[in-house]
C-alpha cells in the first residue's frame, strides 16, 4: 500500500526553521516593547516635571507679594523632582521690566535613570 505525502508531517529541519524564525520575530517585537515602555515613561516623567513647575508659576501669579528665589523638592509617584526657581526684573536682552513685573524661570530635574530636566520661562505680575 502507497502511503500519501500529505500524511507524512513536518521534518525535523523543518520544525527547526520555523523555530529559529518565530523566534527571530519575537526577539523584534519585545525590543520593540521594551523601547516603547522606556519612551513613555520619559514622557510621562516629563509632563509631571513640566506640571510641578507650571504649578509653581501658578502660585506666584496668586500671590500678593513679589517672587522670591528658591527652590524645593517635590516627590510624586516615588520620584523626587528638585524645582528651582530664579526671578528678574530685567528681559533676556537686559531691559529693564515695568514696576511689579517679574520674569520667573523654573527648572526642575530629575534622575530616572540618566539625568532630565525642564525648564518654563514666565513673566508675572504682583
Amino acid at each position: 500500500m502507497r502511503r500519501l505525502a500529505s500524511n507524512r508531517g513536518f521534518s525535523l529541519p523543518e520544525v527547526l526553521i520555523a523555530v529559529a524564525v518565530f523566534g527571530i520575530a519575537a526577539a523584534g517585537v519585545s525590543s520593540i516593547l521594551l523601547l516603547n515602555m522606556a519612551s513613555n515613561r520619559i514622557s510621562k516623567e516629563t509632563t509631571v516635571a513640566s506640571n510641578v513647575a507650571q504649578s509653581r508659576i501658578e502660585q506666584f501669579r496668586s500671590s500678593p507679594t513679589a517672587p522670591t528665589a528658591s527652590s524645593d523638592t517635590v516627590a510624586i509617584d516615588g520620584l523626587n523632582y528638585n524645582r528651582s526657581w530664579t526671578v528678574a526684573t530685567t528681559d533676556p536682552t537686559g531691559a529693564a521690566l515695568p514696576s511689579g513685573v517679574y520674569r520667573v524661570t523654573v527648572s526642575v530635574t530629575w534622575r530616572e535613570p540618566q539625568p532630565e530636566a525642564v525648564q518654563l520661562v514666565s513673566y508675572v505680575t504682583n
